[in-house]
């Protein structure tokens, strides 16, 4: 967020007096400083969240909390704000109160019955919050010179701003090892989903994602090759939740979840096992030694909710490394009725078992760092890649075979040179309000 937009937290102390500090005027944040702030911001708008969810609806608003607490309105509105705020980076650190105003705030909730769960919640909230004290305490700054430091440029030794894990030679090396303990790699990974509006309800959407394996190699003994996926938003009841492209249901022998015509022959044989929303390809390549592309697609067994009916209103889309690449397209293409109602980002998490689950508190598995979201642009023209010479025609191919048209969609794009080995690249997608003001 920009500066401008941040609410200034109060207090007359000059901003050159609080720059000055122990270490001197004029010094500038770390990279590695920075990234621990942003953590921590993301860390602490997760916990106060999850505490203002055990209050009743009604009472989540900076003027009814006030009242409820006890607590100046003020303080209120910014925690109100922080936590509905789409993404938290160290700027919220200087939006939200202080470290005193937040202990007031959960001295107050103590006072709440907010029974076992809270007592949860708050420790987890005091625990943050003590983060936050001793993160000023290290940068000999108080809250306002922080956002002083926040306007300053990246300190000497980082002038990208690039944290270590975000270093290429980094994850290419733990790529090397991946492969080697696996025994499978891919030269690209390609994941991509194309999402429109549900034909018979507005409140609802369909799609078909894409999965191709380009350049993959193996030897033996190697890990047996699985693609799997999960329709976490339907009901887990739904059996089998994909189809094909041309609407057989994807069970058992699946031949037809594979785009046959860019696939290297002979076709591999696929097997689809279903366990309640999730449904895992099973992939057997006997007889041939790779390099192979396998290229796989899939269509929703039945509709999903629409994400602006969720709660939090929130569209994801993940791709999973668990098969190591050299390179990582990974894609969603949004209907323009969807894509101009919602605000796009993009987040990198070490995968755990629930971490895809929708609106779960995920800070304490991202990943510092990560790549950046592309707009590609409406109509598809642009959505050729160096790591799929054949990428633009497979889309079109598979929009075709679904009479859907090119022209209706927008493409996102996550790109990333050697991805992190079993790491989750997470698009989400906010169809909610966005600006905390209150509107009363």
């Amino acid at each position: 967020m920009p500066l401008s937009n941040i609410t200034e937290t109060g207090g007359a102390e000059p901003e050159s007096r609080v720059i000055e500090g122990r270490r001197g005027r004029g010094r500038v944040l770390s990279a590695e400083d920075r990234s621990s702030a942003d953590q921590l911001a993301r860390r602490l708008q997760s916990e106060l969240r999850d505490l203002l969810e055990l209050l009743p609806e009604a009472q989540r608003r900076a003027s009814a909390l006030s009242r409820v607490l006890g607590v100046d309105r003020a303080t209120c509105q910014r925690i109100v704000q922080a936590a509905a705020r789409q993404e938290a980076d160290a700027h919220t650190l200087v939006a939200l109160p202080g470290v005193m105003g937040l202990r007031l705030f959960l001295d107050a909730m103590e006072g709440r019955e907010l029974g076992a769960l809270g007592v949860e919640r708050l420790a987890g909230a005091r625990a943050a919050v003590d983060r936050f004290d001793g993160l000023l305490d290290g940068l000999h700054v108080s809250q306002r010179g922080l956002r002083a430091l926040l306007a300053s440029p990246v300190g000497p030794g980082h002038e990208d701003g690039r944290c270590p894990g975000d270093d290429p030679g980094q994850r290419a090396t733990l790529y090397r090892t991946a492969a080697g303990i696996v025994g499978r790699w891919s030269a690209a990974d390609i994941h991509a989903s194309i999402i429109r509006p549900g034909q018979a309800d507005s409140s609802t959407t369909d799609w078909v994602r894409l999965r191709a394996l380009v350049g993959h190699s193996w030897r033996e003994p190697s890990m047996p090759l699985e693609l799997g996926g999960t329709a976490s938003l339907q009901d887990k009841e739904q059996s089998p939740p994909f189809r094909t492209l041309d609407g057989r249901p994807a069970s058992g022998a699946s031949p037809g979840t594979l785009v046959s015509d860019f696939c290297t022959t002979p076709l591999p044989r696929v097997v689809t096992r279903v366990s309640g929303s999730r449904a895992v390809n099973v992939i057997d390549t006997e007889g041939r030694r790779g390099p192979a592309d396998i290229v796989t697609a899939v269509r929703a067994g039945k509709p999903d909710p629409h994400p602006a009916t969720l709660s939090p209103p929130i569209g994801e889309v993940w791709s999973l490394q668990n098969i190591p690449a050299a390179k990582l397209v990974f894609d969603v293409f949004l209907h323009l009725d969807l894509a101009r109602r919602c605000m796009p980002s993009l987040e990198m998490h070490l995968w755990m078992p629930d971490v895809s689950r929708h609106a779960a508190a995920r800070w304490s598995t991202r990943l510092p760092g990560g790549p950046r979201l592309t707009l590609l642009g409406a109509g598809l023209g642009h959505i050729e890649t160096p790591g799929y010479a054949r990428y633009g025609s497979l889309v079109h191919e598979v929009l075709d075979r679904l009479g859907w048209s090119a022209s209706e969609f927008v493409g996102f794009r996550c790109e990333v040179e050697y991805p992190i080995w079993r790491a989750g690249y997470c698009m989400l997608f906010d169809f909610s309000t966005h600006g905390a003001e209150e509107r009363e």
